[in-house]
């Protein structure tokens, strides 16, 4: 569209990421099913690190499909619990647009000036820095989550992710948590500050329990505990959805094809 006030446009910027205000930063919370079946334990170690607020850069890291993505969603449904106003921001890093537009979001949500941030994100100063400093000094618990980072390389800013010059850094002295679900596993892609987590698939009793919750009537413990292994006991890809063929939120499933699919050989 066109550019309506000077140098600002509206709807997109010159170089076709969004402008300050049109980007939601605010989790999608609305994704995540009623219960996590076999992920308390991660849950909580990352309800703790984001608790303590000591600038931990932690990554979530395990191959796609084994709910990262709802991990992050259920750590902040559980601080929100605790505390309704505890501060959480969400970015997609899965295209350069979204993930540059989104961290411009959370320096203008965290204090920094409009006029810092504009010229920042034009190329007047440097961006990350102007984000990472406005981290630090933002009073806290917060927490940043990082979504969909499969490629590291559109983290970086002018050297590798792992040297601390990313465009997200492990802030020692701020008050917050920076939390990053990936595939990308390596020590070395993510520098030494970082803590890793490896996200596997559910264990049996987990992942047959989810089916079991999800169709009490489709088959029986037997069935589900088999098709859940069939099922690589991973996890339904996202709320009010599961396995049946045909199947989605839009299209709900009926008992009878879920008892069809259950025992299927």
């Amino acid at each position: 569209m066109g550019n309506l006030y000077g140098g600002l446009s509206f709807g997109s910027a010159p170089n076709g990421e969004p402008q300050p205000g049109l980007v939601s930063i605010k989790p999608p919370i609305g994704r995540l099913a009623d219960e996590l079946y076999g992920r308390d334990a991660v849950l909580a170690d990352l309800v703790t690190s984001a608790t303590r607020a000591d600038g931990a850069l932690i990554v979530l890291h395990g191959a796609g499909g084994y709910g990262k993505t709802a991990i992050a969603l259920g750590v902040t449904r559980r601080l929100w619990q605790r505390d309704p106003d505890f501060r959480v921001w969400w970015v997609d890093a899965s295209a350069r647009p979204g993930l540059v537009a989104g961290l411009r979001e959370v320096a203008l949500d965290a204090g920094a000036d409009l006029e810092d941030v504009l010229r920042a994100w034009s190329g007047g100063r440097s961006a990350p820095d102007l984000l990472n400093r406005t981290l630090e000094a933002a009073p806290g618990p917060w927490l940043l989550i990082i979504d969909n980072a499969d490629d590291v390389r559109l983290l970086e800013a002018q050297g590798p992710f792992g040297d601390g010059t990313g465009r997200i850094r492990s802030l020692d002295r701020s008050r917050g948590t920076v939390l990053v679900t990936t595939r990308e596993k390596s020590r070395e892609a993510w520098g030494p500050a970082a803590e890793r987590h490896e996200i596997r698939p559910l264990n049996p009793v987990a992942s047959a329990a989810l089916l079991t919750a999800d169709s009490p009537d489709a088959g029986s413990s037997a069935q589900a505990r088999d098709l859940a292994a069939r099922l690589g006991h991973m996890p339904p890809p996202s709320r009010a959805s599961c396995w049946t063929p045909g199947c989605s939120p839009r299209r709900p499933c009926s008992t009878a094809s879920r008892r069809r699919t259950w025992r299927r050989p």
